[in-house]
């Protein structure tokens, strides 16, 4: 729900968790990200390992969602996601990022990253797994509905096969040409945008350097120029 004004602090944290190294961009009007995580009494204040940025604008609540528009591919979760068993559900889940998006943590690396999504895919399936049937179930239901339908549906593949045959045939061919002429715009049009995507990314962390160098000139000992 987008807040009666865009005013407020735009802040990025390093969270260190038992599914490993995750990176926030959030807004808030509190003064601190921890005020902010442990708003309602959460406890989801206990994950952050460092503030690497929490700095004052006047639009940042516009910087914020346009960060997570250029960044949506990258999320962690989905921009509906609400999984109970994971961090921040109900708290934030959809912002949160495997990599450093911002470039603003010096201790970050790719085998991070992907150690990182390693131990959430583990923990995905897992969710997964307990909320489905278990496979042994899973594998009688199969075995049952298959001995049912394999008769019938031999029958019918037997008395279609060439139609489609001929049909899949002229299709590829269609697809094969069509992608002759429609991959190379294509290609270049996610270029295009993945180039766009990165210069608002960079403006706004230089936008964000800026501010930390001029609140740490006003004020050294604020809250709010914490630096990576």
């Amino acid at each position: 729900m987008r807040p009666a004004t865009p005013d407020g602090y735009l802040y990025y944290v390093r969270l260190k968790t038992e599914y490993g190294i995750f990176y926030k961009i959030g807004f808030t009007k509190l003064q601190s990200v921890e005020a902010r995580l442990n708003f309602g009494g959460n406890a989801d204040v206990r994950h952050i390992d460092k503030v690497l940025a929490f700095v004052y604008f006047k639009d940042a609540y516009d910087i914020e969602q346009r960060l997570h528009e250029v960044l949506r591919s990258q999320a962690a979760f989905g921009s509906r996601s609400h999984i109970p068993e994971l961090l921040l559900a109900g708290n934030g889940q959809t912002e949160l990022y495997s990599g450093d998006v911002l470039q603003l943590d010096r201790d970050y690396t790719d085998q991070q990253k992907e150690q990182t999504r390693e131990k959430l895919y583990q923990k995905m399936t897992t969710i997964k797994g307990r909320n489905g049937i278990s496979r042994s179930e899973r594998d009688g239901l199969f075995d049952v509905v298959f001995s049912w339908t394999f008769l019938i549906v031999a029958a019918a593949v037997v008395l279609v096969i060439m139609l489609i045959r001929a049909l899949l045939f002229r299709r590829d061919a269609f697809a094969q040409l069509r992608s002759a002429f429609t991959d190379p715009f294509r290609k270049k049009e996610k270029q295009a945008e993945q180039k766009e995507n990165d210069a608002v990314v960079s403006a706004i962390k230089i936008k964000i350097l800026k501010a930390q160098k001029e609140a740490l000139m006003s004020n050294p000992l604020g809250r709010a120029v914490q630096t990576p």
